[in-house]
């Protein structure tokens, strides 16, 4: 990914596109960190942050908004953002979900 946006692929979809027991590289990471958040809707937007690697933001469950200052992206359960590294972004204030995130 060139362009600095968050592009968001449908897992589900993608998933039963595949032969049954088949791979699809998602992506390839040598380093980095895998965290499990959980979000609720809050009174303000979360603060803002950028990374200096890519973030793969996977939605387990519930709805999540990614903002950026061009550009809200709403996910549900079964999604994947991909985050290039230094776009600066936060959680929308209404998210309500639970997502894994994988830095590297």
């Amino acid at each position: 990914m060139n362009d600095l946006s968050i592009e968001v692929s449908d897992l589900r979809t993608l998933a039963s596109g595949l032969d049954v027991d088949s791979d699809y590289l998602l992506a390839r990471v040598t380093e980095g960190d895998l965290l499990l958040l959980n979000y609720r809707p809050q009174a303000a937007a979360f603060p803002d942050e950028q990374h200096v690697v890519s973030e793969r933001i996977v939605v387990l469950a519930g709805r999540v908004a990614l903002e950026t200052a061009q550009q809200r992206v709403e996910m549900a359960a079964g999604q994947m953002a991909c985050i290039p590294p230094g776009l600066s972004h936060h959680y929308a204030a209404d998210s309500d979900g639970q997502v894994l995130v994988l830095f590297g």
